[in-house]
Order: structure tokens, then sequence, then C-alpha cells
């Protein structure tokens, strides 16, 4: 699975993730990846309903785009669907008047009956109702309703032989930590130890990540993936390695080179 963390801190969401992928094996577990995606950027844009101008369909521009963040733990065939479909989705909306566009909270009820959906087909092809839990999907970012930072869960479950899907808000106040993945506990554990000085706290969670990430055990290892959503948008970072390379999701930027005229930039953080 997956260690992953969202936390307030200097009034933006923040969030990271390691970049192991992996599943069990006869033998034990197989490492797929250690350059995995489990971070995702979401765009939300709205337009007016199309109309037809001298008998041709006109597509008015967005009058609502908004990036928000996603980030995964669990079954990655379950999340990459989930996660394909509802980027489709959301570029798609369409109002009867300008000036509307959905809270963050209907984007994470959306979200819910999507990975309903896979979760439902994934099941049933296997006939798999003894796993407890396949999934769990973070939605986090700025509301435009209430304007404020959100943080939704979207997670399935197993009760007496029939599973669920269901959207819980979490609290998204600075000190709170939202953490998933098959290694949530041991996170959890570390973040709540004495710390000697405030200055320990600063980062806090990625700092930790990134520590169970260099150790490698079992299934969280690679390296990490870091982002922040404000009120405004969503921005992935990438990261900088022990060689001073930068990496996204693992992937070696440097190594990519360049796209015709163009070069991956961006902001980072060691």
């Amino acid at each position: 699975m997956t260690i992953a963390a969202v936390w307030q801190e200097e009034g933006l969401l923040w969030c990271v993730s390691d970049t192991r992928i992996s599943r069990p094996g006869n033998s034990g577990l197989i490492i797929t990846t250690d350059a995995g995606a489990k971070i995702y950027p979401l765009w939300i844009l709205c337009r007016r309903i199309a109309d037809v101008r001298d008998g041709a369909p006109f597509i008015f521009q967005p009058h609502f785009a908004r990036r928000v963040g996603l980030v995964f733990a669990g079954n990655i065939l379950i999340a990459s669907q989930a996660i394909a479909t509802i980027s489709s989705l959301c570029q798609s909306l369409e109002t009867l008047r300008e000036g509307e566009f959905p809270s963050l909270e209907n984007i994470g009820e959306l979200l819910r009956k999507i990975v309903a959906l896979y979760v439902a087909d994934f099941r049933g092809a296997l006939g798999d109702l003894a796993t407890p839990n396949l999934i769990e999907v973070v939605l986090f970012g700025g509301c435009p309703i209430n304007n404020e930072l959100q943080i939704w869960s979207v997670r399935d479950e197993v009760v007496d032989g029939a599973f669920d899907v269901y959207l819980t808000r979490r609290p998204a106040a600075p000190g709170e930590v939202t953490a998933i993945g098959s290694q949530r506990e041991r996170l959890m554990t570390l973040l709540n130890q004495p710390r000697q000085a405030p200055a320990d706290e600063f980062r806090l969670p990625k700092r930790l990540v990134q520590q169970m990430a260099n150790e490698g055990a079992g299934d969280v290892g690679g390296s990490i993936t870091i982002a922040f959503a404000s009120l405004e948008g969503f921005e992935l970072h990438w990261t900088a390695a022990p060689d001073a390379t930068r990496r996204m999701n693992g992937v070696d930027i440097e190594a990519l080179g360049r796209i015709g005229p163009a070069m991956i930039g961006g902001r980072g953080m060691a």
C-alpha cells in the first residue's frame, strides 16, 4: 500500500506520500516500482451549458477553474481508474448561469460514487468480501463555497458481509494530521513522540514520511512526493534527491531532458 499524510501548516494544506508501489506475491512482497505517483492534481472547470449560434454549438469559456489535490492509498487499479474518471468529468461541468460551481463536498460525493463503482467491479470480479478495505482516497483543497481549506476522505469498508463506500470530512485545523495507508499507525506513533524544540515541528509529517521512505521497510519506500493546496489552487513540488537531482514521483527530472523548446521547471524543496 503506502503512507501518505495531509495537514495544515502556514495557511496551506500540505500533502506527502512515499513512491513505492507493491503487491503481495507467493514468496512475499513484490515491489512493482519505487517511482509511483500517488498525489494528483484535479482540475475543476465549469462552463455555461453550450448554446447554439448560427446553427453551430457555441462552447463557453470556463467561468470557474481551480485545481485541488487527490492522494490515495490501496488498490492501484481502483485508484487509477477512479482518478482518471473524475479528472475527465470535473473538466466537463456545466451550469445554467455563470457564477455557479460545486462545493468541495459536492466533488467529494462525486468521487465517492465513482470509487464505489470500481470497488463493486473489483470485488465482484474476485468474489472478495473478506478484505476489510481496498482503497482510501483523500480530496483536499480550497472550497469555493465556504472559502476555507477542507479535507474529505473516501473509503470503502466491509461490514457484515457487505461493502459500502463512505465520504467523511477530516479535520483541517493546524496540528491535525490525516494519515492513510498500511503504515498509518507507525506514522501516528512517530508524530506523537515528544519534541525538544518548536523548530522540530516544522514540516514534521514530511520529514517523517521521508524517513520511512528512506528506510524502505516493506510496502513503504522509494522517495517522496510533496504538494500543497491553498484557497486558490494546488501545486506539486519536485524534491531534491541525495545525489542533487530533482525528482518528481521518484523520477529523475534531469534524465528526461528538454521537451522541444521547453524544460521541466516548477518549485521544489529538499
